[in-house]
């Protein structure tokens, strides 16, 4: 499947703006660039990190804006179940409050440890939906993952050679365009954090 990662006026992608790093994972599974961020000191680029069967799912990002807008949208997304929600429009606007509101508060999330390039650091976490959103200010990590807790994660950097690029050099829109993307799965019924939305 081909989706696009940029926005129609985009000229390609910029070099990665720093180190890129990404989350080790233990099985087999499907992993892609989920989208392409333009930031003045270079590109911030989203992996995104699939079973085949959609039980475990991720999104990282090396971010040092640690912008929570796209991510928090993810997270919505991620959480949403199969098929037609009712009120919907409705129901969106009030959980993206929420999530907004949440993310406002960060410094009281729950922390959690990670380990960065063989270096320990400290990520907090939001659990919504059966999803989560952490993020770590020491390592400029924003991470969503479902289908596993957010503890004890590892993460490498690396080049971009396991997505078929190079980080270190900008990309054509026709380089993006022929690499393969998934979707993040989403769940068949709707979520008890979800369903207090709903009255």
């Amino acid at each position: 499947m081909q989706a696009e990662r940029l926005d129609g006026s985009a000229q390609g992608a910029a070099a990665a703006s720093g180190e890129v790093f990404d989350i080790e994972w233990p099985q087999q599974h499907r992993r892609w660039i989920a989208t392409v961020d333009g930031t003045p000191t270079g590109g911030v680029y989203w992996l995104g990190h699939r079973t085949e069967e959609g039980d475990r799912a991720a999104l990282v990002g090396t971010t040092p804006r640690l912008e929570l807008r796209w991510p928090l949208g993810q997270l919505m997304n991620i959480v949403e179940p199969v098929g037609t929600m009712p009120d919907r429009s409705r129901v969106g606007a009030a959980v993206w409050r929420h999530l907004t509101e949440q993310a406002e508060r960060r410094a009281e999330w729950p922390r959690v440890r990670w380990t960065v390039r063989d270096t320990k650091v400290e990520a907090a976490v939001l659990h919504f939906a059966g999803a989560w959103l952490a993020v770590s200010d020491q390592a400029n990590l924003v991470v969503l993952g479902t289908g596993f807790p957010p503890e004890g994660l590892r993460f490498n950097g690396i080049s971009g050679e396991e997505y078929g690029v190079d980080f270190t050099k900008p990309l054509t829109v026709e380089q993006l365009h022929r690499l393969r993307v998934w979707q993040l799965p989403q769940p068949e019924t709707a979520h008890a954090d979800l369903l207090k939305f709903l009255g």
